[in-house]
């Protein structure tokens, strides 16, 4: 099977799986890699890391969340796949240069 269809497997595996704390070993098993070579392989194909990849999902959606919602940050926080709010916010302003509850008046 090509690298490019075994990566596949592994990325609709983080997109539906990305709000859930989520492993390296456990995306790679989808594609019969060790995680060393998948981690290798993620980051030669997709141009980031896999932490960096499915960060951006969970930053993404939390943004979504920002915009059409009224939950507390930290709800949207836990919602989004971030354990931590202090973790969260910080991820949050560096992507998108304001604080999330900022982000949700200013974006």
């Amino acid at each position: 099977m090509p690298e490019r269809i075994k990566l596949r497997k592994a990325l609709n595996y983080i997109d539906f799986h990305f709000r859930e704390p989520i492993t390296l070993k456990q995306a790679a098993a989808h594609t019969s890699w060790s995680p060393n070579y998948f981690s290798e392989k993620f980051s030669t194909i997709i141009g980031q890391s896999f932490q960096q990849y499915v960060q951006e999902h969970r930053l993404q959606y939390a943004h979504r969340l920002l915009l059409n919602s009224s939950l507390p940050v930290t709800e949207i926080a836990m919602a989004s796949g971030f354990n931590s709010l202090p973790y969260f916010i910080r991820c949050f302003k560096s992507k998108y240069g304001v604080s999330p509850s900022a982000g949700r008046r200013v974006l």
